[in-house]
């Protein structure tokens, strides 16, 4: 299976056999719901626009970033599968017709679900759920098998999980939660020319000086807001076999004035990549700070402490010397490439997790450029986020 489709394709087997009829032979189909049987709401939105090339699977059949399925043993050369899936809840009948071409191969074969991305981003509560499949193989039904799953946050970004053994880096999601169309972003910007420290954003069209100026300001506005660090990280529920942590969308941050490490650099990220500037999230172990490039080559980076935010005793360079401080630490570690950043390129797969799976680095630009768009916050063209 690909490493995207695995992050919730665990198999939660429930192996049955059906009689079919005429010359069809009984065939064994398994039902998938997940690591712990979990369905993250800001997962399946991501998967919709994702072009993350993660390597095919043959054995993997309809949607490649699927997130519910079967697994289905061919009985024939050629078979012809059809499978549904729904809920009563979140996800409206979903089916698919597929072609199982090799006798004794087990297949996965997961439809595009139907699902409306509106209600997804309304979840704040973690809910239980029933998943049913139908499967008929060749005409003959197979019968349908149902299965439970918890439903999570739309807040709760899984970066990794845990499969056979093997771990598997999926911490491109914290791209999802920078958001450079948020009305607010606009908002803080007027409030960063007010500063007096620039008159315009002009990205790269100056110097690395003039863009520092530019962070600078931006820096400043924030500051102003006395956002709060919060400590809050815990996602919505537990789970042994998966890594999430609790990310407030960005307006949500704004309005309560408070922001964990996450928080602070998607928001900080959000207006350096709405001035055209290339921002990126740096994970260390426990803890994320931002990057933002001062050229376009991106040949010199300033790195910036968030956490500083609501420090009344802190500066700009104060942030931005702990900033790099940090980074200097792990550089050796982080073996990113200067333009791609991102470790891999690839959720990775290796025995157990390891010392640097909390190392990495997430480009934005580069995450948009892979579809991986702003989950879009109900309300927000309607909500004021003033000081």
């Amino acid at each position: 299976m690909t490493t995207v489709r695995r992050l919730l394709l665990f198999p939660l087997l429930l192996l049955a056999t059906a009689a079919f009829a005429g010359q069809t032979p009984n065939v064994a189909w398994e039902l998938d719901l997940g690591p712990d049987a979990t369905f993250f709401p800001s997962l399946a939105v991501a998967l919709a626009t994702l072009r993350l090339d993660t390597g095919g699977d043959p054995r993997e059949l309809g949607d490649k970033n699927g997130l519910l399925g079967v697994a289905v043993t061919a009985p024939r050369d050629g078979a012809r599968a059809e499978v549904e899936i729904s809920t009563p809840a979140l996800i409206a009948p979903s089916r698919i017709t597929v072609t199982l071409p090799k006798k004794g191969v087990r297949y996965f074969v997961y439809p595009f679900l139907k699902y409306d991305p509106e209600r997804m981003v309304l979840i704040r509560q973690p809910f239980a759920e029933t998943v049913t499949a139908r499967l008929a193989v060749d005409g003959a039904p197979c019968g349908e098998k149902s299965g439970r799953i918890t439903v999570r946050s739309i807040n709760d970004c899984v970066y990794g999980y845990e499969e056979d053994g093997r771990w598997n880096d999926t911490s491109w999601l914290f791209a999802a939660y920078v958001n450079e169309n948020h009305p607010a972003v606009e908002t803080i910007l007027k409030e960063a020319l007010a500063t007096g420290k620039v008159d315009s954003f002009a990205g790269y069209q100056g110097d690395a000086d003039d863009v520092t100026d530019e962070v600078e300001a931006v820096w400043t506005a924030l500051a102003r807001r006395r956002i709060r660090y919060s400590s809050i990280s815990d996602s919505s529920a537990e789970s042994a076999a998966i890594w999430s942590q609790h990310v407030r969308l960005l307006g949500e941050a704004l309005s309560a004035r408070q922001a964990n490490c996450v928080e602070g650099a998607c928001l900080l990220a959000s207006i350096f990549t709405k001035i055209g500037l290339d921002a990126s999230l740096v994970m260390v172990p426990g803890h994320m700070f931002v990057g933002v490039d001062l050229d376009d080559d991106g040949e010199e980076t300033l790195y910036l402490e968030t956490t500083l935010l609501a420090d009344t005793a802190s500066s700009f360079e104060d942030a931005t010397d702990d900033g790099a401080e940090r980074f200097a630490k792990y550089a050796s570690r982080l073996k990113d490439d200067p333009r791609i950043r991102w470790r891999d390129k690839r959720p990775r797969k290796k025995r157990g997790k390891g010392e640097d799976d909390d190392l990495g680095i997430i480009d934005i630009r580069v995450a948009r450029d892979l579809g991986i768009l702003p989950i879009r916050e109900p309300y927000a063209d309607k909500a004021r986020f003033g000081k």
